[in-house]
Order: C-alpha cells, then sequence, then structure tokens
C-alpha cells in the first residue's frame, strides 16, 4: 500500500514537475549561488523514485528530510567604522557552525493559544536564539499547565519550572501545605539553574496571584539578561470559579479558589518596549561605540567641544563619559508606571497592545545624537511599530533633566562581555539547552537617501530611541528628550531652506550648524553640545515586543 501511494505520488508530480524551494537557515547575506545550492527539483528526485526504497543489494535506503539539501549557512561580515560594509567578497563560515532546523510552531486547530510566540514562525525562531522568561499567571485550573506543554511543544528544550514538581511523587501529586515554601524554593533554585546555562526558553509555571510571587523571577531575568513577559491564559473561564472548580486538577475546593480570585492582582507594567536580545544589544553598542570614537580621532571640533563639555583631555576618557549599567538595550513604546499616568490603563487594555505581547519586530537605527548628557541611537519606526507607538513625541522635559552634568562617572565603560559567567562549578549543564546560536543577527543595509536626510524622522514616532549611556547621574529618559530638542533644530534648518532661493549657498552659517563629512557618514552640530551622525547605512535589529514590571 505505501509503494503504491508514492507512485501515484511520483505520477502526479510527474504530470506536472514544479521546481519547490526548501526554506533557508542562512543569513540574510547569503550569495546567490549559495541559494542555487540550496534547491532541490523534487519532480525530477521523484522520477528516480526506485532509489527511494532499495539500493543494490535490496535494502531499504532512508529518505532524507529537506534539511539534508541545505547548504551551511554562510556569513558576510558586518560593517563598523572600522570595518566597512563587504558585500561580496566570498563565503566566510566559521567552524562548527549549527544549523538551526526550522521552527515549529502550533496547529490552528489548537485552542487557547493564539499568542505570537507560538503561532509566528519569525518570532519563534527569533526566541529560539534568544533568552525568554514566560512567566504564567492565573487561577487554578485556569489552563496554565497546558499553555506550558503547548509551548513545550514549539520549544522543545524549554525549561519548566513550577512549584508542583515538588509535590509529585512517583506520578502522584501529594501536597502538603506546610512544604510550601520549600516548593517555591526548589521552582527557583531550578530556574536559576536553567538562567546560569543560559537556556534559550524558561517557563514559570506557577499562579502568581499576588504581584510579589513573581517579583522574584522578575529579579533574575535583569540579573542574568532575559526578557521577561507575563502570560495569562485565553481560556474563556479563567475567572469562573465552578468551571474553575471542575477543571482544575488538584481539586482545590470552591472557597479557596474564591479567596484567590479576590486576591488576584494585575500586573501593570512600568512600560513597555521593544526588546533586543543579549547578543543584538553588545553587538549594536559595539558598533556604536565605535562610531562615537571615530568621530572623536576624525572630528577636531567635535573632540574640542567635548573635550571642553568634560573637562577630560583624551578621547578614551571621553569614552568613559557615558555610561550603561543594562547589557540588553530596549526602544520604550509607552510608559505605564503601573497604570498611575493619564492614558496608561487605556493603553495596557489595548487589544492591539495584548496581542502584540511576545511578537518579534525589526528595528531600524538610522543614526546617532550625542549631547553632554546622552547618546543614544535614533529608531525609525515602521508602521506596524507605530501602532503601538504610546509616547508624546512633543513632551517638554522637566528643567532637572537638561542641566548639563557637573562631574564625570569614574565607572568602567561599557563592556561587551557577559557579566553573569557561569563561575559557581554548577555540573550537570545540558548544553541542548544553551542558545542556539549566540552570534548577533543584525543587518547592515544602505539607507534610502531621501530628501530630508538630515531630517529623517518628525511627527508620530520620531521620539523612539536606544538610550546607549548617559553621563553620571542623567536618567535614560533624557535620551528622549534630547532626540526632541535635535529634531526641532532640523526643523528650524529644514524650514530656513524652503525659505531661501539659495539655500545650499547660506546652508550652515544661518542655522547655526556646521556640517562634517567623514568615512561612510556625515556629523552636524547644532551647537550647545549638539551632534548628531548621519551614516550612509542603517542597522536593522530584531527585537521582542513585552513589558517592563
Amino acid at each position: 500500500m505505501g509503494c503504491f501511494s508514492w507512485l501515484c505520488f511520483w505520477r502526479r508530480e510527474n504530470l506536472q514537475e514544479e521546481e519547490v524551494t526548501f526554506p533557508s537557515v542562512s543569513s540574510p547575506s547569503t550569495s546567490e549561488s549559495d541559494s542555487v545550492g540550496q534547491r532541490s527539483t523534487m519532480g525530477k528526485a521523484l522520477s528516480k523514485v526506485k532509489s527511494f526504497f532499495s539500493s543494490e543489494n535490496g535494502s531499504a535506503i532512508d529518505i532524507l528530510p529537506p534539511e539534508a539539501f541545505v547548504s551551511q549557512q554562510s556569513y558576510e561580515p558586518l560593517a563598523s567604522p572600522r570595518s566597512p560594509l563587504i558585500r561580496s567578497r566570498g563565503e566566510l563560515t566559521p567552524p562548527d557552525t549549527p544549523v538551526i532546523p526550522p521552527a515549529k510552531r502550533l496547529k490552528p486547530d489548537e485552542k487557547y493559544v493564539d499568542f505570537p510566540f507560538l503561532r509566528d514562525d519569525n518570532t519563534v525562531e527569533y526566541i529560539r536564539r534568544s533568552k525568554l522568561m514566560i512567566i504564567l499567571k492565573g487561577l487554578p485550573g485556569s489552563g496554565k499547565s497546558t499553555l506550558a506543554e503547548n509551548i513545550k511543544k514549539v520549544y522543545e528544550n524549554a525549561v519548566v519550572c513550577s512549584a508542583d514538581h515538588f509535590f509529585m511523587v512517583d506520578g502522584q501529586y501529594n501536597f502538603n501545605p506546610q512544604k510550601l515554601k520549600d516548593a517555591h524554593g526548589n521552582c527557583q533554585k531550578k530556574a536559576v539553574q536553567a538562567a546560569k546555562r543560559n537556556c534559550s526558553v524558561i517557563i514559570i509555571d506557577n499562579t502568581n496571584i499576588k504581584n510579589w510571587e513573581s517579583s522574584v523571577y522578575l529579579q533574575m531575568c535583569k540579573k542574568y539578561h532575559y526578557v521577561a513577559i507575563i502570560v495569562e491564559p485565553q481560556t474563556p473561564w479563567c475567572f469562573d470559579v465552578q468551571e474553575l472548580v471542575r477543571k482544575n486538577s488538584h481539586e482545590i475546593k470552591e472557597e479557596i479558589i474564591v479567596r484567590k480570585l479576590n486576591d488576584y492582582q494585575a500586573a501593570l507594567p512600568i512600560y513597555y518596549a521593544w526588546f533586543l536580545n543579549e547578543p543584538d544589544s553588545l553587538r549594536v553598542s559595539k558598533i556604536a561605540w565605535q562610531w562615537l570614537e571615530k568621530a572623536l580621532l576624525e572630528i577636531d571640533d567635535f573632540f574640542r567641544d567635548f573635550k571642553q563639555i568634560t573637562k577630560l583631555s583624551s578621547v578614551d576618557d571621553i569614552l568613559q563619559y557615558f555610561v550603561n549599567e543594562n547589557i540588553t538595550l530596549h526602544t520604550t513604546a509607552k510608559f505605564t508606571g503601573r497604570g498611575k499616568p493619564h492614558g496608561s490603563l487605556e493603553y495596557i487594555n489595548d487589544p492591539e497592545v495584548k496581542c502584540a505581547l511576545g511578537q518579534c519586530y525589526p528595528l531600524n537605527i538610522i543614526g546617532f545624537v550625542i549631547t553632554p548628557r546622552t547618546f543614544g541611537a535614533r529608531i525609525k519606526l515602521t508602521d506596524e511599530e507605530l501602532e503601538l507607538w504610546g509616547s508624546n513625541d512633543y513632551e517638554t522635559p522637566p528643567d532637572n533633566l537638561m542641566r548639563v552634568p557637573e562631574f564625570v562617572n569614574k565607572k568602567e565603560p561599557y563592556t561587551t562581555t557577559s557579566a553573569h559567567d557561569n563561575d559557581d562549578g554548577d555540573e550537570g549543564n545540558d548544553n541542548d539547552n544553551l542558545v542556539d546560536s549566540c552570534e548577533p543577527k543584525i543587518i547592515i543595509t544602505p539607507q534610502e537617501m531621501v530628501k530630508n536626510r538630515f531630517w529623517p524622522t518628525s511627527g508620530i514616532g520620531s521620539r523612539a530611541h536606544i538610550t546607549l549611556g548617559c553621563a553620571w547621574g542623567v536618567k535614560p529618559v533624557t535620551t528622549g528628550f534630547d532626540l526632541i530638542d535635535v529634531i526641532s533644530c532640523e526643523q528650524i534648518e529644514e524650514d530656513s531652506k524652503k525659505h531661501n532661493e539659495n539655500a545650499m549657498d547660506v546652508d550652515l552659517e544661518d542655522s547655526g550648524s556646521k556640517t562634517y563629512n567623514f568615512y561612510g557618514a556625515v556629523m552636524k552640530c547644532y551647537g550647545k553640545g549638539r551632534w548628531v551622525i548621519y551614516p550612509e547605512d542603517k542597522i536593522i535589529v530584531e527585537s521582542l515586543f513585552s513589558a517592563f514590571y
């Protein structure tokens, strides 16, 4: 019967031979010659159907999966001021580079699991090479453990941490309330061990009724550079007491569920953002610091200006002027302050925002802004990202935020090495649980040279940025206000050009700005220590939309 099915399939393919292209797992810079090697003509292969079933000695031959036809990944070097973009100078393949199989995702008929981190292929691939902690939150019987099982189907190497596991003995659940503290301690210990091994996905399968119960895991995310996402089941009975009593697997009584329902606290974030993973954060920061160093070395006026501002005498010392204590970078979409600011609860409860949690988005870094207070990367949001944008692009900053620092930070500069190497001598680390690839996955591509090159963002979303570093005592929120100030300067200059027939001749003196050309970029000074780098190439880096609690 099996041979008959194969022959029927061969006959259909023989009647209409179509070239089938298997999805590539190589990097975006794969050359044209590589892509040819990644295609397989199914019709021609099946025309030799006998070779699939027997060899010369008559034994069965295994059919290779599509992945076997895919060539090894190719890598192109990334561009930076020290290493300009090289577009086609041969294939560079690092040794022992793992080939990641296509991402799994749930089938459409799976109920109540309509989350982007389970449905969206690009998001699944991104998470597999990142570090994500999924903290489940919900009443007993609401579907948390079922959701954890579905997450485990997609991310096979995910580590599930649950206090319930402590009470499982020989496959039987024996709850002892006197050992509940020990159970949660065991759950936290397992999560820490998984974080130290850089496990790609860690699932916390507890009720987390009150917000303090999940705080230990949120602190863990900050320490080990994980992006956190708090997920509540989507089941229609998640707050229906009668259904919860019937569906919970541990026969919890109604009065206990009612008490837990009364104690239930909504998870209210401090802000929502697009978060970069750790390797991408380190790479973006490294490139940004190289741009800053190159500008200091090649543009004398820039060096003299910051030498006067910082009272520092060398490039190395000025590079230590800006510091960032956060390894992972992000672009804030909306400050919600746990629901206190005006309009924040509406944003938190916006269905579009809820549906976007845990989805991957590309961020376009189009330039860098340097002031006496901050060093930031400028982001141009896509139309899809603008739908999630909730910040005020015209907000007036408080006077205390815009002061020029009177002293210089003496801490070590931003480092590109991981701060949580496992030095505890833990044994039994499972390398299968490690992040699939520690290579940063960013793209360097030429920017569109639009008419308003020196006024690339305005209006809604123009404040979007990544804080790369701040002067000592300056809050990161200041970066956004500095960008608003720079955009105002750009607008004034563009308006002056429109009202002058010989704009290019009077360009910079009348507007109060100066322009400097150096390799791969243009730098402009708008006075008062406000400098902007406009690179010829932009950086595209993937991010995960989530919240910080």
